[in-house]
């Protein structure tokens, strides 16, 4: 496997009217990652805000960004695929063609670009920060982030041969074993090798077959392997290794569940000392995807005796996770979703349903990532809202779900799941 990083200088053409045709001249840079108004591009903003960050280079539309690269010979063969982390509506062109388009606020987007040549390739991203599936809560709002317009994350290419994603781990810390789902990219049989291990050793190695692209095992633990909490926040290894492309997945084992009114971590009361979190870096406007800035802001939490974290109708990026498994902080990302849940789902309550299965194959292998909301101050239909809390539930039982912050406000109700 190889990776091919695209950060750094790109031609940029802003478009308010949002024109469908591509470019003809892109007038200014920028160094990905970033956004338009971090990078100062566009008309100033008079306006001032009160209450709220003041963009100071508001930009809504179409970002259209390019840049060349190179794939050798090796590379083409394989199969190869554009990851971006953290950006808002996007298309791709690759040589002027359409590869394909994909929205998520929370989760990456990729785009499989399996069988161009060898050689030098354009490659065009449109960024779209208008008409979004949702309202997006604080992921988009003016009171946090700010709508800005970019690409803020991991920028890059993959060529593989066959790679496992969407990896989910259940551990029992009862039977000392960790299920291991995934679907593999690439070829659809095969054998996996997979192994556990941390510094002090390996506590599990097995060879597992895998068929339609879905690999399915369950690994037994031996050894004096280690629980992870907030104050022992132990972390193991898990590499899955299909030929010569290899994956490596940080996990902890811990069990997490209600008794009655209490929350019990690996069978210890624990209570939550946590705040409201919005994704609010004003120097920016925008979360770091970091690992070491994540962990100065944990680190400062940690400081305050803080260990619980509420992302209020917003997910953080996998920066965030990764440091909240380093530090010991239990996180709660939630939908982006503020408002009303109807009886029939419409098109945003669809995109908000696959959002949360988004958020799931994404972090959820994650031992910080105890709980999920469904939102913020939710209203209307119960029965909708619990068959999200099932269907989340069913696909992801090593989680507490949450049916919303302020529910229903003064006429509050428990629902099944």
């Amino acid at each position: 496997m190889t990776y091919m990083d695209l950060s750094g200088k790109w031609d940029v053409f802003l478009d308010e009217e949002k024109s469908e045709t591509l470019p003809r001249e892109y007038p200014f840079e920028i160094n990905l990652p970033d956004t338009t108004s971090h990078a100062r591009l566009g008309k100033i903003n008079p306006d001032k805000s009160y209450g709220c960050l003041s963009d100071r280079y508001r930009f809504e539309g179409y970002a259209w960004f390019t840049r060349s690269f190179t794939l050798g010979e090796a590379d083409a063969a394989q199969r190869c695929v554009l990851f971006l982390e953290r950006t808002r509506k996007t298309a791709v062109w690759i040589d002027g063609k359409p590869v394909g388009s994909f929205c998520s606020l929370c989760a990456p987007h990729r785009y499989d670009i399996s069988g161009i040549s060898a050689g030098t390739h354009e490659l065009i991203i449109r960024v779209d920060n208008t008409d979004y599936p949702t309202g997006g809560g604080h992921l988009t709002s003016q009171d946090t982030q700010t709508n800005w317009n970019g690409i803020t994350g991991s920028i890059g290419l993959t060529c593989f041969t066959s790679y496992p994603e969407n990896c989910l781990l259940y551990p029992d810390t009862d039977n000392g074993t960790l299920r291991v789902t995934a679907e593999i990219i690439g070829e659809r049989c095969g054998r996996a090798q997979l192994r556990i291990y941390d510094r002090n050793g390996e506590y599990a190695r097995e060879t597992a077959e895998y068929t339609d692209g879905r690999l399915d095992v369950t690994l037994t633990l031996h050894g004096s392997w280690s629980l992870w909490s907030e104050h022992s926040p132990n972390l193991l290894q898990l590499e899955i290794g299909i030929g010569a492309d290899v994956r490596q997945l940080y996990f902890g084992m811990r069990r997490l569940r209600a008794d009655g009114l209490k929350l019990l971590i690996n069978g210890d009361e624990t209570f939550l000392r946590g705040k409201h979190d919005g994704l609010v870096f004003p120097k920016t406007g925008y979360a770091p995807t970091d690992i070491s800035e994540w962990i100065k802001v944990f680190e400062t939490a940690k400081r305050y005796g803080i260990n619980h974290y509420r992302f209020h109708t917003c997910c953080p990026p996998e920066a965030a996770f990764a440091a909240a498994d380093i530090m010991g902080i239990y996180l709660q990302p939630e939908l982006p979703f503020w408002g009303t849940i109807p009886d029939e789902f419409g098109k945003e309550h669809l995109f908000l349903r696959e959002e949360g299965f988004r958020i799931l194959r994404e972090y959820g292998s994650h031992p910080s990532f105890v709980m999920m909301s469904m939102g913020n101050e939710l209203w209307e239909s119960k029965e909708r809202l619990d068959e999200l809390l099932e269907g989340y539930e069913d696909f992801c039982p090593d989680k507490l779900y949450v049916q919303g912050s302020n529910n229903f406000q003064f006429v509050p109700c428990i629902l099944p799941h």
